[in-house]
């Protein structure tokens, strides 16, 4: 057990599961479900269940159109759930696309619950942006993860006033 209160101590996602649940030398294996008990009925839960009902989401990969969606339906499920309780949002992304990263960055600055945002692996380009609009004191990056910031970029044809309004989308979003 960990003392919660010591500064710079990153919450594990996986406190409180059922040791059944641990394979060889206490590894989780995320195809097999867990036995959990929950209001004296038992019934079986796959990983990604427990860290919700735990209140945590993840983005692995690149931010695009279903990443985003999933992002954002788990923390409107949980802000519906228990309103104004933290929720934790674990990063290991490439980034992605500029739209679908601004409607995550969106959805943490609508819901009431505070967003608490740890890079594992690596937050590059939009991941960065959604690393660093978690609330302030709750920001966190892994001692081997890594961070990348850049200016947006992007790649139009059309004709001209389709490329003018493609260059004003990139000048929003930087800034």
């Amino acid at each position: 057990m960990h003392d919660h209160s010591t500064p710079g101590f990153l919450p594990n996602p996986f406190d409180g599961l059922d040791a059944a649940a641990a394979g060889p030398r206490g590894s989780i294996d995320p195809r097999n479900p867990i036995a959990s008990v929950n209001y004296q009925r038992t019934r079986e839960m796959s990983i990604d269940e427990l860290l919700l009902e735990n209140r945590v989401v993840f983005l692995i990969g690149e931010i695009n159109q279903a990443s985003a969606a999933r992002v954002m339906m788990q923390m409107l499920y949980l802000e519906n759930q228990k309103r104004g309780q933290d929720i934790q949002l674990y990063i290991n992304s490439p980034g992605g696309a500029v739209d679908d990263t601004l409607a995550i960055y969106d959805t943490m600055q609508f819901i009431s619950s505070e967003v608490a945002t740890y890079c594992i692996g690596r937050a590059y380009s939009g991941g960065s942006v959604l690393l660093a609009a978690g609330q302030q004191g709750k920001r966190h990056i892994l001692p081997h993860a890594k961070v990348m910031i850049h200016q947006p970029y992007g790649g139009v044809t059309g004709q001209t006033t389709d490329i003018q309004i493609q260059a004003e989308e990139i000048v929003k979003a930087k800034q």
